[in-house]
């Protein structure tokens, strides 16, 4: 009986962090960094990752952010939520549907469970249309795409819950990695690979540092899921360091030996990110340079 009793007292004392989309290059880091932490993981994965071998989640659990009705937490108590799971591509219907119907039913399952903090990994999309040259969490929201709109949303949903829980929200920009496709520099990667003809690349002289790696990023998530703002935020997160677009395609070119030719166009709406918010959290920035290098090292 004794013997019990301390197995039930040592069970509270474990705590236990959900990371939906455990399965991304996102995810896996997170879940790396929770379990260094300390923390039991349970990996929130789709059926198509049934089978997957993840190695830093205790426990998987399967559900599908279109159909959230039959998903349930159990009974067990959950220490925070680390909110990865979504698409980025889709029409609006679609987008709406995962990015920010789902995140609400996540909520409000979460809410019945007491959980102490719930993370949300939401993008830059949701400034849409910026006229100025640097962006930080007090910039206005102006037009956004349907993929932007859709997080940002949700980001307001997140808002609305911090009444029952903390949550907080952090804007991510471009993530590099082996699985990147969405972002600039991984469509002009491919083009290279593929040895197209000629790459169009705006803006060469633009101090660029809207880049951050999937390891720095998982650990900040570990972190303000352990101690979250004492109010509801969207933190934009960056790389530090910035450098020129032309320095960052050149790499890319000695890394490809790409043959073809690099067509430079002017674009507006380039944006530098003041992340000095996140960091007053405990977001660490890595340079720009040291971030793109260890991507292409990777190719």
């Amino acid at each position: 009986m004794t013997k019990y009793r301390n197995q039930k007292k040592n069970q509270k004392k474990i705590r236990k962090i959900l990371v939906t989309g455990a399965a991304s290059p996102l995810g896996v880091c997170v879940c790396k960094e929770a379990k260094e932490k300390g923390f039991y993981v349970l990996g929130g994965v789709t059926k198509k990752h049934e089978k997957s071998f993840l190695k830093n989640v205790d426990k998987k659990i399967f559900f599908d952010l279109k159909n959230l009705e039959k998903f349930t937490l159990g009974k067990q108590h959950f220490f925070s939520v680390i909110h990865i799971a979504g698409i980025s591509e889709g029409d609006l219907a679609e987008l709406m549907q995962v990015n920010t119907t789902g995140t609400l039913k996540l909520l409000e399952k979460c809410r019945k469970k007491s959980i102490s903090s719930f993370v949300h990994v939401s993008s830059m999309s949701v400034y849409g249309n910026v006229s100025k040259p640097t962006v930080n969490s007090k910039n206005e929201i102006n037009s956004p795409c349907a993929y932007g709109l859709s997080k940002y949303i949700a980001e307001r949903y997140c808002a609305a819950y911090f009444k029952f829980y903390k949550t907080v929200s952090v804007r991510v920009p471009a993530i590099v990695g082996p699985t990147a496709h969405r972002h600039f520099l991984a469509r002009t990667l491919k083009c290279m690979q593929e040895n197209h003809a000629s790459v169009k690349v705006a803006n060469p002289n633009f101090n660029f540092n809207n880049v951050v790696s999937y390891k720095g990023l998982g650990k900040f998530l570990v972190k303000l899921s352990m101690k979250p703002p004492k109010k509801y935020l969207a933190l934009p997160v960056s790389s530090s360091c910035g450098i020129r677009i032309r320095s960052i395609i050149k790499l890319m070119i000695e890394k490809t030996k790409y043959r073809g030719r690099v067509q430079w166009i002017k674009m507006k709406g380039a944006f530098n990110i003041n992340c000095n918010e996140a960091k007053k959290y405990g977001f660490r920035t890595e340079s720009t340079k040291s971030i793109i290098k260890s991507w292409l090292s990777h190719i």
